[in-house]
Formats: structure tokens, sequence, C-alpha cells
């Protein structure tokens, strides 16, 4: 009788351990979930660019005569990555095939004339290098608080020659759009630019070419939506799946 006693007493004592013991396990793991801090995910847009709506202005000048030129390259394509609203990274690239003139009339045989040495290897060298890109690195808002305006920093690619440029530039974004403007000047020398620069060359006369180039950058960007995958598209259908191995099947 004493040792059942002993056996019921013993049983008991471990029902009450083990039930304690989940009870305190399940209130632990319960507290632990609660106290894991809260994970916020940026939100990131691809901002395509718009080609027929972005332009890329140019503008040099004869330092003695005073002469000035100015036109336009266009875009090829680009795009632009935004996080929490706030452009982070993108790229445009630039078709240097289009560089014109817009100063002088098109029927001007000067204006053919300009064109003509821009695009040689004088300058631009278009048949070697057909494209020039424009790589941001870094955006950072204006520190005076001023609205839509920053800081862009961006490699520069012409001739396969990458420098730095930084500038301030106007940023707006709204109903699924982005619009940025802004220009920098660049001392063409550095990508190999080197035609009527007085740095490499004496005797030039009144044909000294400034060997600063200003470009002027409008460009409007749109938003693209975010592909997802259907269920169709990612499960496979078991039937097909059935079939397709039938078929690999051979028969003897």
């Amino acid at each position: 009788m004493t040792k059942k006693l002993l056996g019921l007493s013993l049983l008991l004592i471990a029902v009450v351990l083990i039930t304690t013991g989940f009870g305190c396990s399940k209130k632990d793991k319960v507290e632990e979930v609660n106290n894991q801090p809260e994970v916020t995910i940026p939100v990131s847009s691809n901002y395509l660019i718009n080609v027929d709506q972005t332009t890329i202005g140019w503008a040099g000048e004869m330092i003695l005569v005073g002469k000035k030129h100015q036109g336009e390259i266009k875009v090829k394509s680009g795009n632009l990555i935004t996080t929490d609203g706030q452009i982070t990274s993108g790229e445009v690239i630039m078709d240097m095939v289009t560089i014109v003139d817009k100063d002088l009339a098109n029927n001007d045989a000067n204006k053919i004339k300009l064109e003509t040495h821009l695009k040689s290897a004088d300058f631009f060298d278009v048949e070697n290098y057909s494209e020039a890109k424009f790589v941001i690195t870094n955006v950072t808002p204006v520190v005076d608080g001023t609205v839509n305006q920053y800081n862009v920093t961006a490699d520069l690619t012409i001739k396969d020659k990458t420098n730095s440029v930084n500038f301030p530039a106007i940023i707006v974004a709204a109903d699924n759009q982005l619009t940025a403007s802004g220009e920098f000047t660049i001392d063409r020398t550095l990508w190999d630019i080197r035609w009527g620069s007085d740095k490499f060359f004496d005797d030039l006369g009144d044909k000294i070419l400034n060997d600063e180039i200003k470009f002027t950058i409008n460009l409007q960007a749109d938003v693209q939506p975010e592909v997802t995958a259907t269920t169709e598209e990612t499960t496979e259908n078991p039937e097909t799946a059935n079939v397709e191995e039938n078929e690999n099947v051979e028969v003897e």
C-alpha cells in the first residue's frame, strides 16, 4: 500500500512539473516573439527615362572672337532608381551620333560644317564612340532645406574616358513621374577632346576654343509597375509534368 501511495505521489509531482514547465516555455516564447523589433523595408521604384521628353544641351565658344554655339544630344535610354522617394542611382545613355547645333539655320552651310566637325575625331569621334554615359553615384538633399534641390555626383564617360562631375539639380517626383534639371561644366581636355585647346597647341591665333563645355540636363522619367509572377506561371501543372515524364520514357 505504501509503495502504491509513493508511486502515485511521484506521478502527480511529475505531472505538475511537466505542466508548469510547458506553461513557462510557451510564455517565454510569446514574450520573445513580441519583443522582436519591427523591421522597416525600404520601398524602391524603377523609373525609365522618357527619351522623347528628355533633352541634353551643350554649349561652347571660341575665346578670342566670342563666337558661341549651342545644341542638343538625344538620349538613347536610361533609368533612375529611388528608395523611399529619393534617387539612389541611375544611368543615362547619350546618342552622340545625334549631336546637332541649334543656333544656326538649317540651310546654313556653317551648320553642316560645324556638326560634321563635332562628330569627327577632333571632337567626339562618334564613329568609334557612338555613346556617352552619365551614371549617378550620389544624390543628397541641399542642407539649407531648399525644396526639391539636391547635389548630384555622377560619372561622365565620353570617348571611353570617365571623370566625376558634381552639380546642383532640381528633382521633383509626382504622379508616378520624376523630373530633374541641372547643368554642369566640364574641362573637355580631360575627356581627350583637345582640338583648339591652347593647353596643347601653339599659334592657334583666333581659333582658340574654350576648354569648357557646358551641359544642360532636362529629363523626365516614368515609374515602372512591379511585375509579379502569377500562381499559374510559378506552379507546374501535375498533368503536364506526368505527360512530359511519359514522353521521356523509352519503350523497350
